[in-house]
């Protein structure tokens, strides 16, 4: 371990004490850190403890720990293995091609600061409204990863915001994709009534529309009037991730409408709603109530 290594000279006493008792370093420093015994946990048997020889406060091992913050610190690994693979997704991959029109448009956030702005393809079933993928891209539209969605010797069915670029994606794609357009109609000021053009315009991206607007309601780091926008696109998108989980596997698919179907569900991949649920505990709390309210998540 990295930060064992860096102790080693000063908690350890053969590394770094002298013969005549000089607790000292070799290289003459003075002792920053004695051990002070040690404590255990539920999953760690024993943690050295240590004090700081100038300010005289008290550390642990854990302290330097990846997992510093961790209740299940074994699912460190295997989580970060899932993400990377996009284990989320791997079930609808295995299931079988597309069998409903797909709705697509580009989530417009930002990285590190709001001059760099990137866009994210949110494919997103007309029907079930199931998320099929996520793909950052800074302002480049492409349409590459949806094909391996489509049945052999059928073209992919879309239906986009009319944007130029999504144009020129289709064009080089040829007779592999359909491409509906619902090009964005201008609007009036706030409370003006809507055009026949900007109501068939917003049925039609409904899907895709309801998503966005609930990753900026639910996410701080996408809204559009905010200082706290992501700063690396990994964490972003890890995030955005596991939004979609939750999106696709335990959100039910509409709350105006009675639907307690989820995504998923209308698509085919379960056949029942997952659970999503808090069931970890704080110890300095007296009572830790477990919250089932029908509607939360």
């Amino acid at each position: 371990m990295v930060v064992r290594s860096l102790l080693r000279p000063w908690v350890d006493g053969a590394g770094g004490a002298r013969p005549d008792g000089d607790r000292r370093p070799r290289g003459g420093r003075a002792n920053p850190f004695r051990r002070h015994g040690h404590y255990a946990t539920r999953r760690r048997a024993a943690i050295p403890r240590f004090r700081c020889g100038r300010c005289g406060r008290t550390f642990s091992r854990q302290s330097f720990a990846v997992s510093y913050y961790l209740k299940r610190p074994e699912l460190v690994v295997p989580v970060a293995a899932g993400l990377q693979a996009g284990s989320a997704h791997a079930l609808q991959h295995m299931a079988g091609h597309l069998s409903e029109l797909l709705v697509l448009d580009h989530f417009e956030t930002f990285e590190f600061t709001q001059d760099w702005p990137f866009g994210v393809a949110t494919p997103v079933g007309a029907d079930s409204w199931f998320v099929y993928g996520l793909d950052p891209a800074p302002h480049r539209r492409t349409l590459d990863l949806l094909l391996p969605l489509a049945a052999p010797g059928r073209s992919l069915d879309l239906r986009s915001d009319g944007h130029p670029t999504y144009d020129r994606a289709a064009e080089r794609l040829g007779e592999r994709v359909v491409l509906q357009r619902f090009p964005n109609p201008r609007r009036g000021p706030r409370g003006t009534p809507r055009s026949l053009e900007m109501m068939a315009r917003d049925q039609a991206m409904f899907p895709a529309d309801s998503l966005h607007a609930l990753l900026r309601h639910t996410l701080a780091h996408h809204r559009s009037e905010t200082i706290a926008f992501g700063r690396r696109v990994n964490a972003l998108m890890e995030r955005l991730f596991l939004a979609v989980v939750w999106c696709n596997f335990v959100k039910g698919r509409s709350e105006r409408r009675p639907d307690p179907n989820t995504p998923a569900m209308r698509v085919g991949l379960t056949d029942e709603r997952w659970g999503w649920r808090r069931d970890w505990h704080t110890p300095l709390l007296a009572s830790n109530t477990h919250h089932r309210l029908a509607h939360a998540y």
